[in-house]
């Protein structure tokens, strides 16, 4: 019997049982992936410098987490962005995607689920990787009328 409301149970909360998982588990990879809007550039600096740098952008620039990454796979998901960032929660996670395309350049994709998020973890990741904001300048709180600005 307990095994029919189990099975039932799981039928019947369809797509919503994924939806759960990342309320416990936090974001994963694959719904990073499947996320149709993302903020794409080529780096020219290789692939572990990028990678290595991003996760000081996060940290220290961004005052963020990283919640989950691995370097073989080449992604970082960071969390906890609400401190620099209005109208996101603190669980709501960026993907940041690394594949080299030749030597001593890289692809790097962001993505995420709030989208304005995700522009905006983009623009600072990438002007920073590109030396034109200096690593380790602290991002304070956004504002609204920040965001509105081109």
């Amino acid at each position: 019997m307990k095994k029919l409301i189990i099975f039932c149970s799981l039928f019947l909360t369809g797509c919503a049982l994924w939806e759960t998982r990342e309320v416990f588990l936090g974001p994963s990879l694959s719904t990073i992936r499947k996320v149709e809007k993302k903020y794409e550039k080529s780096i020219d600096k290789d692939i572990v410098y990028c990678y290595d740098t991003t996760i000081k952008i996060i940290k220290d620039d961004m005052g963020a987490e990283v919640y989950k990454k691995d370097r073989r796979r080449g992604y970082i998901i960071g969390m906890a962005f609400d401190t620099i960032f209005p109208g996101c929660l603190e669980t709501t996670g960026v993907g940041i995607i690394f594949k080299e395309t030749e030597p001593g350049k890289t692809k790097i994709e962001v993505a995420s689920g709030n989208y304005n998020l995700a522009e905006f973890v983009a623009k600072q990741l990438f002007d920073r990787l590109e030396g034109k904001i200096s690593l380790g300048e602290k991002i304070s709180l956004v504002t609204q009328k920040d965001l509105e600005q081109p």
